[in-house]
């Protein structure tokens, strides 16, 4: 069946298979089931909502509302929420079901639950085994890391997003497995990489495009195994060094040269359809050793899943963002994973089993409605009941739902702790203020414009001019023309590899890597060789040459 977009009015598909796994996520109270219905919302609105509730990168600065400490959060101050630093938070000085309270089925579900979320306390920040490494987010298992975020298993990195098992990297997105690389892009066991994209063990290389196993080699794409090329040039050793001698020099006006010589270069060459490998009936983009999932988005290991995204090890999912690491029958999520099954309408929830309409809730099992509880069951808004009261007000509660035309709906973006230009959703779903509050979002009004008293607008040229004077200056950025300011491991890395120094702040740098990401949207085109019908993240009217996996595979070896 074909739907319009409650939201854009585009028009949409659900197709049986989706009929069918509604059905199977479909929640049964006193052996009744409360069958879920087709979604109002096409998948990237859907998406965009989802991301809303996601505070990613945007750190503040703030106390404990228990123990009164200085911390680092990302939820802001005067924004009507109670935060908890991480040991109060799961500590025994506090109980969230003191918060509980009874259901009123006077007033909507989610009027009753943004007041509950209002006033049970919210861990300030999501970080796990980090050593010297607080300014994170969303990570784990870092030591002097700084801004990063959805990366885990890192040492001494810097400004990265979805960066894993990685050491020495800075201003990286969809890193995994690489040591000194910088400003690369979907890159995988790499070595001293700068400017990559789409590359795996690849070794002191520059520029580079969809490569595999290359070492040496500078401004080229669809190289397999090669050494000293440049521009996809076959060239000698000697030939090949003096050719890169310039660009070594630390030089910005070289690199932005360079930056346009390679997109100019990389049009003459085919694009792969989609990345990925060892993958079975799949659509999407960067996806790995998965089967049978459609419309999914930097995943790996999942199975029966559709419209997916930074999803891992997990089956019979949709609409999630984030996550996984063993989960089964989750729809309508964010960050919900750990061993969790059959969850529907939660975000960052944590080995739940059976849970609904549920935020920050850990270990817990046969939540509905529910804020922060941990290690706990049978539980509607953070309200204690035997199992079989639980049933019958869980019943009584989606039955009005069902009249509200609540029922089957994520959290609004309304009722999200997180304004729409601080959450994910600004990433990947760019909106103005305007445009945010006409869906319902929220919106923070920046204030931190650079000063024309006390910032530099012009940075150096070349690294090797920069002095240490410059980690006391405060900087303007080139695109957004917010203050930002160079810390000394950033300064020591530029030096060390003879890096340039950024005219662009932190934000601007990452988006700027975002924007080279393909959308996560599917298009429809031809194979511009054999013109088989394909789907694809390039759009038809996209500059790129596509062709599908056969044509591709026949090309590069």
């Amino acid at each position: 069946m074909h739907k319009s977009c409650g939201q854009c009015k585009q028009s949409f598909e659900i197709a049986n298979e989706d009929l069918k796994f509604y059905d199977k996520v479909s929640p049964i109270y006193n052996d009744k089931k409360y069958l879920l219905p087709p979604p109002t919302l096409c998948p990237d609105c859907r998406q965009r909502r989802r991301l809303v509730w996601r505070g990613e990168r945007k750190l503040y600065s703030r106390k404990c509302d228990l123990c009164g400490k200085n911390i680092i959060s990302i939820f802001a101050t005067n924004r009507g929420y109670t935060v908890y630093c991480p040991p109060c938070y799961w500590s025994d000085k506090w109980n969230p079901a003191d918060f509980g309270r009874s259901y009123d089925p006077s007033r909507t579900f989610f009027e009753q639950y943004d007041d509950l979320l209002k006033s049970v306390p919210l861990q300030s920040s999501y970080l796990i085994e980090a050593v010297n490494s607080e300014f994170n987010n969303n990570a784990s298992y870092l030591k002097n890391c700084y801004l990063m975020s959805s990366s885990n298993s890192n040492e001494d990195c810097y400004y990265g997003y979805f960066v894993n098992d990685s050491r020495d990297c800075m201003d990286c997105t969809s890193v995994n497995k690489s040591e000194k690389c910088y400003e690369s892009i979907e890159c995988v066991s790499c070595y001293d990489c700068r400017y990559c994209k789409n590359c795996v063990n690849c070794t002191e290389s520059y520029f580079l495009t969809n490569c595999i196993s290359c070492n040496n080699c500078f401004g080229s794409i669809n190289l397999r195994h090669k050494k000293y090329c440049f521009f996809n040039e076959q060239l000698t050793k000697n030939e090949y060094e003096k050719k890169i001698s310039t660009f070594l020099s630390g030089d910005r006006t070289k690199v932005e040269e360079m930056l346009q010589k390679v997109r100019e270069h990389n049009l003459k060459y085919p694009f792969p359809y989609m990345i990925g490998e060892n993958n079975e009936n799949v659509s999407g983009n960067s996806i790995y050793r998965s089967k049978n999932s459609n419309t999914c988005f930097d995943c790996d290991d999942i199975e029966d899943c559709k419209y997916c995204y930074q999803l891992m090890n997990a089956k019979d999912c949709y609409d999630i963002m984030s996550w996984g690491r063993t989960g089964e029958l989750f729809y309508e999520c964010v960050a919900t994973g750990a061993n969790g099954y059959n969850n529907s309408f939660t975000a960052i929830n944590v080995a739940g089993i059976n849970n609904l309409y549920s935020y920050m809730c850990m270990h817990s099992k046969n939540l509905f409605g529910c804020v922060s509880v941990k290690k706990s069951q049978y539980m509607i808004l953070n309200k204690k009941y035997s199992p079989a009261e639980f049933e019958t007000l869980a019943a009584t509660i989606i039955e009005n739902m069902i009249r509200t035309k609540e029922w089957g709906e994520f959290f609004p973006e309304a009722l999200s702790p997180f304004t729409y230009n601080e959450s994910l959703a600004d990433d990947f779903f760019p909106l103005t203020k305007d445009q945010a509050e006409a869906i319902g979002a929220k919106w923070y009004d920046e204030t931190n414009k650079a000063s024309e008293q006390n910032s530099k607008k012009i940075i150096p040229v070349a690294i090797q001019t920069v002095t240490e004077d410059i980690l006391k200056t405060i900087l303007t950025c080139q695109s957004c023309q917010k203050n930002y300011k160079i810390i000394p491991q950033e300064l020591d890395f530029y030096k060390k590899n003879t890096v340039p120094l950024p005219i662009n702040c932190v934000d601007c740098r990452h988006k700027a890597r975002l924007a080279l990401r393909n959308p996560r949207h599917l298009f429809n085109r031809a194979c511009a060789k054999c013109a088989a019908q394909i789907q694809t993240t390039y759009a038809p009217d996209r500059p790129e040459t596509v062709y599908c996996e056969q044509c591709y595979l026949k090309e590069v070896y």
